[in-house]
């Protein structure tokens, strides 16, 4: 029951600032909702070291990035009967490219010397690690509500020049995803790190049994069927993996204070 309720407060946290950039405010409705930069990174350890390495994250990595003035971190692990085992993937909203000009977090919190000492006892425990920057669409993105226990990540690889058209579809296929049992769904493009052509979306759900219901109900539901046409050509594969988030190992924003009447 904790870790359910753990789960919760860290989604609606982090739903809260999708919120923020998919509506307008009152008065304002006529403003574009503004995208959202976040650094990914994924890390595969050791399948020996998993253990270890947890415990690394949480009684070292975490406490430096909430002494860096990290404000907000999403940790997922790769789990359940498909996909890579031992991996480690972590989201943290950025405002801006010109925080990296300022230096890595981890550095100021730890100095010099005590990054190179961290570093190295990292290195030891994994196999693999890389990092890309992301950028969410928040026109095609459904705010996370309540309760999710298990998350469903797509990568979709678009035709090179057919960016706009796979965007529109997903704006349009919004009202049909509404229509589901989804929890949350949130759509991204690579920017910086990879393939720039490669979407990202993350779908969130309370169970397999639950995903199971959205993908019987999913083609069956009015328009999808005449919108699922549009991504022939444009869509060249796509890869499905699924995570669980970890709440212990994020870092959850502070509700924000009531505005004064």
């Amino acid at each position: 029951m904790q870790r359910c309720r753990s789960i919760t407060k860290l989604f609606l946290a982090f739903s809260a600032l999708l919120l923020a950039v998919t509506i307008a405010s009152s008065g304002f409705a006529q403003e574009a909702p503004k995208p959202q930069l976040s650094r990914v990174s994924v890390t595969q350890v050791k399948p020996e070291m998993w253990e270890q390495f947890l415990a690394f994250y949480k009684n070292e990595t975490l406490p430096a990035l909430k002494k860096a003035g990290i404000k907000q971190s999403l940790v997922m692990q790769s789990s359940g009967p498909v996909g890579s085992s031992f991996e480690l993937r972590v989201v943290q909203p950025i405002e801006s490219l010109a925080q990296f000009d300022e230096g890595s977090a981890l550095t100021k919190a730890l100095g010099p010397e005590g990054r190179k000492a961290y570093d190295a006892k990292r290195r030891a425990m994994i196999v693999s690690s890389h990092a890309y920057i992301i950028r969410s669409v928040p026109e095609a993105t459904i705010p996370q509500t309540g309760t999710s226990n298990l998350m469903i990540r797509r990568e979709i690889s678009v035709a090179p020049g057919r960016r706009a058209e796979y965007e529109s579809y997903q704006k349009d296929l919004l009202a049909v995803l509404k229509k589901t049992n989804l929890k949350g769904h949130r759509v991204s493009r690579l920017v910086i790190g990879g393939d720039l052509n490669m979407y990202f979306h993350l779908d969130s759900f309370d169970s397999w049994a639950e995903y199971e219901k959205f993908q019987a109900a999913l083609p069956n539901i009015e328009g999808y069927s005449k919108l699922s046409g549009r991504t022939v050509g444009v869509v060249m594969h796509t890869n499905v993996s699924a995570y669980t988030p970890m709440p212990e190992l994020s870092i959850t924003p502070a509700p924000a204070a009531a505005a004064s009447k």
